[in-house]
């Protein structure tokens, strides 16, 4: 009965083990998610300031006066 015992606790911490590594999968999908969040909303920021700093000069339009 000795070999099913060791052979259970065996199991156990290399499940404990794989579910440790999934867990931090996870985290680090999250945090690369959450920092490609945080990039395409500074993206798109940037891209809605530029306009306004910089007018471009288009005949017709009233900054070419």
């Amino acid at each position: 009965m000795e070999v099913p015992t060791q052979l259970f606790f065996y199991v156990v911490i290399i499940l404990g083990v794989w579910l440790f590594d999934r867990y931090r999968e996870g985290q680090a999908r999250q945090l690369q998610a959450a920092q490609l969040e945080s990039a395409l909303s500074q993206a798109r920021l940037e891209a809605l300031r530029q306009p306004l700093a910089r007018p471009t000069c288009v005949a017709g339009n009233a900054y070419s006066r």
